[in-house]
C-alpha cells in the first residue's frame, strides 16, 4: 500500500510539473485557447481523473482488505 500511495504522489507531482512547464511554454510562445492550449487541457485533465479514479479503486481495495483483516 505504500508504493502504490508513493506512486501516486509521484505522479500527482509530474502533473503539476506538467502544468508548471506548459504555463510558462504559453506564456511564451502560444496563446490561450489555441489548439496546443485546448490540447494541454484535455492531456492533463484526462491524466487527473485516471488518477482521481485509480486512488478511489485503491481505496475501495484498502476497505475491503480491512473488513476482511477485522
Amino acid at each position: 500500500m505504500v508504493a502504490i500511495l508513493r506512486k501516486a504522489k509521484g505522479i500527482k507531482a509530474r502533473l503539476e510539473s506538467l502544468d508548471r512547464m506548459w504555463l510558462i511554454e504559453m506564456y511564451i510562445s502560444y496563446k490561450e485557447g489555441s489548439l496546443v492550449d485546448r490540447m494541454r487541457i484535455w492531456v492533463t485533465t484526462g491524466l487527473r481523473i485516471k488518477l482521481r479514479d485509480m486512488m478511489n479503486d485503491f481505496q475501495s481495495l484498502r476497505e475491503q482488505i480491512v473488513q476482511v483483516h477485522k
